[in-house]
């Protein structure tokens, strides 16, 4: 950078640089074969002397390093085979150049634009991109003259061809610029700041301070002898900006073109017949680059009138106006407003969505009720991406302003052949598919950092989920980029009152409301909306696009694809482009999407990929059509949809709309767990009530449940960051998850000998199942409640239920991943850990008594030995989710743990185990406080409201800490473990259980059904029956209170889910506990089942 030639245009020495072999290596490696010789692409290749460093590199990269033969395949999508790719991974630059011959006119553009004279074509000022100031696009200013100016010629030429002046030349091109100016900036910056950098290291710029040496290199980046050498270092890098330049003269011409054909027609679609004016406003690039560089724009008339230009059939978005004309003529209660539209072949116009303010609530309410109605239009016609940027609140009317997404068909098998979902696939048949309602992404940053961009949710002043590029120190030599996390700014989703901003979840009641009111006008108006006159068949032929992969994924390849180490040689681009086969290992129904997908960015556009409602193809945005690519089309699910919606599904649907809106919100409150409140003493609870009350609950599990293909699923909370909740499809597990839920209903249906409930369970375990067999690696734990502890623990239980021998053969199975996870085992508790491990080993040694069976008991017995930590008092351990100090407790503390060993030393007649288990409870036993008659909660962190403090401590009283999960824990050691003390504390757990355990949740795990447990097992244990009585007469207590409150889940917030230890699951499962018993194992002290009692008739209790 030393030569200074600032002219206009290069020196002769400058110009056949140009020209230079350097530029051939822009090429992809799809566009190098081209005249590759035919011996180079068959067997006969001669490749004994190729430099295959290149190659190897890309053979070692993912995934093509663990799979050569996927890499075959990629070979094969542009056509080539081994020796070929070689071939070409070894040619040098030159003879690259004299193979193709042919200089590709992108490369004639270049040299154009620096041999001739642009002095006279000033650019317009812009604002910078970023930071990116014109100053450091200096570099390429004679193309951005170049391209402007035959812009504006051909302009000037469409002009003459009208027959009135409706445009501003000059205003229009300087606005145009700006777009233009923007997608040079992002190609460029990241490589002229590296260089920016290069420079200061070598200490080559001149100046005393930082801003005078950043002028010198922008001064240095004016000379052409620079510029040449810089272009020929970046060769991809410059054959973007030409490319660039002349996508946009081309879309820009293009566009007003259209314009000025349609004009006459949108001054009667849009202005009454009367005259539109200028065009005082262009802004293009309003929505992502396909095709070409086409985006959507939006022109601005001197009239007043605003009009958006689509480069696209607008077909879809006319259909989509005339099903809400229709739903209008149906009675729905707050019509819809839809907007005008101009459709031609190629493109089309729709008027201008405004956001506007609501000026009173009444507004807000038909707002957030026409909200309702769109999500259950949108629901019906499988719609997908309905972010924030695709709905604009107009008044009281939202306004969904990108219909392309309708219709999506289905991108794999709806239900496996065995009849199980994965749970990704679980979302898509429910209304969050849409994207419309709350649901947060996240990432791997491991803080409390999700982000909501649904089109219900307001993204102000949220944090993009991951970092994004930014620059610090500009205008200065130290000038560089980094990554950080930005917050979003406003958008126009969003309702207002008066300009005041509301929430989406404050008119909860409206949302559902409205979706209820167009769901229910579906099921009535069936009939007329699939015949073949109906609304439906207008989309028939339109256009509609296949979301494969999400934008941002695209966006993010395309940004990172811009570093300047891709700058250099098109193949170093091809190679970071092929992290798109990453996905098709898992995906594959990518893999013939790639090629499509690397040609699109490539040419910096977002891939696109369409089909038609009524087609079975999908065509890429090259226009290749490929045959039968879906198994079904998108009409044909959609009209299997709505021939299927029912009362039944209408309820489900609204659960996760309330649920999805209630999750967005959880943040912002202060945790609560919701207290019950008991009825006046009463008679002990027949029976039958407690029967009735467990069908009640089943039933609406019933109504919750997801089934298809013989499989069944449900939806349940999960804790996401710090402080928010999401729902998911539920995984195997006992404690929240399949395995709770099927077990309550193989028991209800025992007892109740009711064929739907053991029906629902039975499709419950087929999914429960597919997720194990399929998905094992989603299960970490191997405990009883969150890992495959539990799952061994259903099939025991499911085999004795149902007599069926090959469930306990199946549960063998699963001891091979409590095998595997032994040593990665940092839980150690009942709940995740090995000591839930072990519970579960022995209960199934009792069906299969096999020694390797126990031996892995042991195993896990010793793993507990060797992380046991000598506290001074005993023995104990640390558990790393709950912080420094040993728990008490049943769930994750002492008690469980001790009993666990105390069983496992009397299987295997190990007296060490029973030593430890003894260590264990002197130090438990050191924690007791005498004043409260309980054992104080030691984890760190934020306590439930629920909690007691005193003496400096905090106290539950609940089965997963304090007295009545310890006193359960009592009981079950003894059988194997008796000493004076040992009754002293059932006595005080069951005293503070009877004082304090029954005025929370209905919960087992925390709450008062759980508590309920204690009595029961103590009436039974200690031979007490009027600890049964007294049980029985809690229930009454508990179901009558019910009545007013309904059943209280054991979530924060009073969050309802079906699932066992929190949710509906487990209060059916204990009232039937309570019925019988004698008959119904405690899961709570994880009893195997007593096969004799469960095969009784159960007749003389109901």
């Amino acid at each position: 950078m030393d030569s200074q030639n600032t002219s206009g245009q290069l020196d002769d020495q400058a110009q056949p640089a140009l020209s230079n072999t350097d530029f051939f290596w822009a090429l992809s490696l799809a566009e190098r074969k081209q005249g590759l010789p035919d011996d180079f692409t068959g067997s006969n290749a001669n490749t004994e002397n190729t430099n295959t460093e290149l190659a190897d590199y890309w053979l070692s990269r993912q995934p093509f390093q663990a799979e050569p033969s996927r890499f075959l395949q990629r070979l094969e999508s542009d056509g080539l085979d081994l020796q070929g790719f070689n071939f070409i991974t070894a040619e040098s630059r030159h003879d690259l150049s004299q193979r193709l011959r042919q200089r590709p006119k992108w490369l004639d553009d270049l040299k154009t634009a620096f041999s001739q004279d642009h002095n006279q074509v000033k650019l317009p000022p812009v604002s910078p991109s970023g930071v990116i100031s014109g100053d450091l696009l200096v570099l390429i200013k004679p193309l951005m003259q170049q391209g402007l100016a035959q812009l504006r010629a051909k302009l000037e030429r469409l002009m003459l061809q009208q027959d009135k002046q409706v445009l501003d030349l000059t205003s229009c091109c300087d606005q145009l610029f700006e777009e233009l100016f923007s997608r040079l900036a992002m190609i460029c910056g990241r490589t002229l700041v590296m260089e920016l950098q290069i420079a200061r290291v070598e200490q080559t710029l001149q100046g005393d301070s930082p801003k005078q040496r950043f002028k010198d290199f922008i001064a240095r980046l004016a000379d052409n002898n620079v510029r040449s050498a810089l272009l020929r270092d970046y060769p991809v890098m410059a054959r973007l900006v030409v490319e660039t330049v002349q996508r946009w003269q081309e879309t820009s011409l293009e566009l007003f073109e259209r314009l000025f054909a349609d004009w006459p027609a949108l001054e009667q679609t849009f202005n009454h017949g009367r005259d539109l004016g200028q065009v005082c406003k262009v802004k293009t690039t309003l929505g992502d680059s396909h095709r070409g560089g086409r985006s959507v724009a939006m022109l601005e008339f001197s009239s007043g009138v605003k009009l958006v230009y689509k480069p696209r059939s607008v077909a879809v978005e006319a259909a989509f106006g005339q099903l809400l004309t229709w739903c209008n003529q149906q009675g729905f209660s707050a019509p819809f407003k839809p907007l005008l539209i101009h459709e031609s072949k190629t493109h089309g116009w729709v008027e201008f969505a405004q956001q506007q303010s609501c000026q009173d609530k009444a507004a807000l309410n038909r707002f957030y009720r026409r909200q309702g109605g769109l999500l259950a239009l949108l629901y019906t016609l499988e719609a997908n991406d309905f972010h924030y940027e695709n709905l604009i609140a107009c008044g009281e009317q939202p306004v969904l302003v990108d219909l392309e997404t309708l219709f999506h068909p289905w991108l794999g098998q709806e239900s496996t052949a065995e009849g199980g979902e994965i749970p990704a696939v679980a979302l898509k048949r429910t209304v969050l598919a849409t994207g419309l309602l709350p649901r947060r992404i996240w990432t791997q940053r491991g803080e409390n950092a999700g982000v909501d961009l649904s089109g219900f949710s307001d993204v102000q002043d949220q944090q993009t989920p991951t970092p994004v590029l930014d620059i610090e120190h500009a205008g200065t030599d130290q000038m560089q980029f980094i990554r950080k996390v930005i917050s979003f700014s406003g958008a126009d989703n969003m309702p207002t009152l008066k300009g005041e901003a509301v929430k989406a979840q404050d008119y909860s009641a409206d949302i559902i409301a409205g979706f209820s009111e167009l769901f229910s006008l579906l099921i009535s108006c069936r009939d007329d909306l699939l015949a073949p006159t109906g609304p439906l068949n207008a989309f028939d032929a339109t256009e509609v696009r296949v979301i494969f992969r999400e934008t941002r994924v695209y966006a993010s390849f395309l940004m990172e694809s811009l570093h300047p180490d891709f700058m250099g040689n098109a193949l170093e681009r091809d190679i970071f482009f092929d992290q798109l086969w990453i996905a098709s290992k898992q995906i594959e129904y990518l893999t013939p999407l790639i090629r499509s997908e690397h040609a699109s960015l490539r040419q910096m556009d977002i891939p696109l990929f369409t089909t038609r409602p009524g087609s079975k193809d999908v065509v890429t945005d090259s226009g290749e059509i490929l045959k039968d690519f879906f198994p079904v089309s998108g009409m044909a699910r959609v009209r299997k949809k709505i021939e299927s919606l029912d009362s039944t599904e209408l309820t489900r649907q609204c659960w996760v709309i309330r649920s999805s809106l209630l999750s967005a919100d959880l943040s912002n409150r202060s945790a609560s767990h919701s207290h019950i409140t008991l009825a006046e003493k009463a008679q002990a609870a027949t029976a039958r009530e407690l029967l009735d009350g467990a069908r009640e609950l089943a039933a609406r599990i019933g109504e919750l449940a997801f089934r298809s293909g013989g499989g069944a699923n449900w939806f349940t909370w999960k804790a996401v960051g710090n402080s928010h909740w999401d729902l998911e499809p539920m995984m195997p597990t006992l404690y929240d998850g399949i395995a709770g839920v099927t077990l309550f209903l193989a028991y209800l249906g025992q007892l109740d000998d009711n064929d739907a409930h053991n029906e629902l369970a039975r499709e419950a375990l087929h999914s429960a199942r597919y997720i194990w067999r399929h998905h094992a690696n989603e299960i970490q734990d191997i405990g009883m409640f969150n890992g495959w502890g539990g799952l061994i623990y259903l099939l025991c239980h499911l085999g004795c239920l149902w007599q069926d021998e090959a469930l306990f053969d199946e549960a063998e199975t699963l001891v091979t991943h409590i095998r595997e996870g032994l040593a990665q085992d940092t839980n150690q508790d009942i709940v995740g850990g090995a000591a839930g491990a072990i519970i579960a080993l022995l209960g199934l040694y009792r069906f299969r008594a096999k020694p390797e069976i126990l031996a892995l008991a042991e195993a896990c017995g010793r793993h507990l030995q060797q992380r046991a930590h000598n506290t001074g008092t005993g023995l104990a351990w640390v558990l790393e989710a709950a912080g420094t100090e040993p728990l008490a407790g049943m769930s994750h503390g002492v008690a469980g743990i001790a009993w666990a060993m105390f069983a496992l030393s009397r299987v295997s007649k190990d007296r060490s185990f029973a030593d430890t288990a003894s260590q264990a409870l002197l130090y438990e036993r050191s924690l007791y406080c005498e004043q409260t008659g309980n054992w104080p909660d030691l984890r760190q962190g934020k306590r439930p409201e629920t909690s007691v403090h005193e003496e400096g401590h905090y106290y539950m009283t609940g089965w997963c800490h304090g007295a009545p999960g310890i006193g359960l824990a009592r009981l079950a050691t003894f059988p194997y473990f008796k000493d004076g003390q040992l009754q002293e504390e059932i006595q005080a757990a069951l005293k503070t259980t009877l004082a304090n355990g029954f005025e929370d949740n209905h919960s087992l795990c925390h709450g008062s059904l759980g508590n309920l447990d204690l009595l029961l097992q103590g009436g039974k244990i200690l031979d007490r029956p009027e600890l049964t009585e007294q049980a029985r007469k809690l229930a009454k207590q508990i179901l009558s209170g019910k009545q007013s409150g309904g059943w209280v889940s054991g979530y924060m917030y009073n969050l309802e889910t079906p699932g066992f230890m929190v949710g509906l699951a487990g209060m059916g499962y204990q009232l039937l506990r309570a019925a019988c018993p004698e008959r119904i194992p405690s899961v709570l002290s994880l009893e195997f089942p007593a096969v004799d009692a469960i095969l009784a008739e159960c007749s003389s209790s109901q």
